[in-house]
């Protein structure tokens, strides 16, 4: 029988065991079991390898910095409150976490895929099938084992990026304890559009994007936007991506019908300013003579100038519109694989503050698994960590 079972050793993972074993001084028997062969696969690969861990704009930042500051890693901060480790390598994230679990005695068991949960009395059963750590041993050389433990620490993420081994195992097991789950969908995603891009496909221009639905405008972001060859994609549109929920009674096929993107490609001028640079003060058509240099070319790069040109067909009026209003009809989100987090999970409202469940008490929940989604810019791991360290302390608490 061990203390403290926790189920995923991602981000929310990690920050529990160390925040565990720290508020046990070390001596709770804490044992960490991960799916992958190694833990913390995923935060090597986040932010581009970077590891945008926090915002500044986060009311716990600083108990953030601080914990990371504590096991050794420095934090810089950069445009819009973006805090990374110094050395801006996620994998130094990573060794910090596993580094300072392993120092207070968390142990961990790799290649371990949980397969049921139960509660027991007063303890749980953890099943999980043990991948053979043998050189040479086949992909279904597994062992089921089992695991007793008094308190588990649920934070096996949701379905976002399941090349990293996050493919929703979590909700069954939450599920098999009475939780209930809200509907999932692929969050902080690119958008596929109805318009065909492939001519611009690599294109990226800084600009500020328009989400509308019905024709009210949901959220307006500003950003670098990228140019691909199935549509959109970019921070502001993965933000815009968030609200892009399915109506009820739509599917696939047609569930983004409603939606709209306006892109501005010149946020920073007025449509008059627009008209004045491509030579023509307002109203009225004008056609460019072939072989005048067109202004357009210094104001976007030459592939999307080329698109605006042949677009609007030498009227400048329509490229000025151009410019300040690219219009994109989302056909569809471009899924789980290319998706950064996971819109749905397990209701806040069935978890208490210190993050245990009010159903299967002793089991408690952090990260993706629960029904919180936020902006890119370092927010989604910022919950993390927060809800990781409230759950690790609790449960040692306990």
């Amino acid at each position: 029988m061990i203390d403290i079972c926790v189920i995923g050793g991602g981000a929310a993972g990690l920050a529990a065991a160390v925040s565990a074993a720290r508020a046990s001084d070390g001596k709770a028997s804490i044992v960490v079991l991960e799916k992958n062969s190694e833990p913390g696969r995923k935060i090597r690969a986040t932010g581009n390898g970077r590891c945008n861990l926090g915002n500044t704009n986060c009311d716990d930042f600083d108990r953030v910095r601080d914990f990371f500051m504590s096991i050794g890693v420095v934090t810089r901060v950069t445009e819009g409150g973006r805090a990374y480790p110094y050395s801006e390598e996620a994998a130094s994230v990573a060794d910090a976490l596993i580094g300072a679990a392993k120092s207070y005695g968390v142990s961990f068991t790799c290649s371990a895929e949980v397969t049921g949960l139960e509660k027991v009395g007063s303890y749980f059963r953890v099943t999980y099938n043990k991948a053979s750590d043998k050189k040479g041993a086949g992909k279904n050389s597994k062992t089921e084992k089992t695991l007793e433990a008094r308190k588990v620490i649920l934070t096996s993420g949701g379905k976002a990026a399941p090349q990293f081994g996050t493919t929703g195992d979590g909700y069954r097991l939450a599920k098999s304890l009475g939780h209930t789950v809200t509907r999932l969908a692929p969050a902080l995603t690119p958008v596929e559009t109805k318009e065909d891009l492939r001519d611009i496909a690599g294109v990226r221009a800084k600009g500020k994007a328009t989400l509308k639905f019905d024709g009210k405008i949901l959220l307006t972001e500003e950003g670098e936007i990228q140019f691909t060859d199935y549509g959109i994609s970019g921070i502001a549109i993965f933000n815009l991506s968030r609200l892009m929920v399915i109506p009820e009674g739509s599917g696939l096929k047609d569930g983004f019908d409603r939606y709209e993107i306006s892109l501005d490609l010149c946020p920073d001028m007025s449509p008059d300013e627009v008209r004045r640079l491509l030579g023509k003060e307002s109203g009225g058509k004008a056609l460019l003579n072939k072989d005048e240099p067109d202004p357009i070319y210094s104001i976007v790069k030459r592939k999307l100038a080329d698109k605006i040109v042949n677009m609007a067909n030498g009227d400048k009026d329509r490229e000025a519109e151009l410019l300040k209003e690219f219009t994109l009809r989302p056909s569809g989100l471009k899924g789980w694989k290319m998706s950064e987090i996971t819109r749905g999970g397990i209701p806040l409202s069935e978890i208490s503050e210190d993050m245990e469940s009010k159903t299967a008490p002793g089991l408690y929940f952090a990260g993706e698994i629960m029904d919180i989604d936020r902006p890119c810019g370092g927010y989604n791991l910022e919950s993390a960590w927060i809800t990781g360290m409230r759950a690790g302390e609790a449960a040692a608490e306990k």
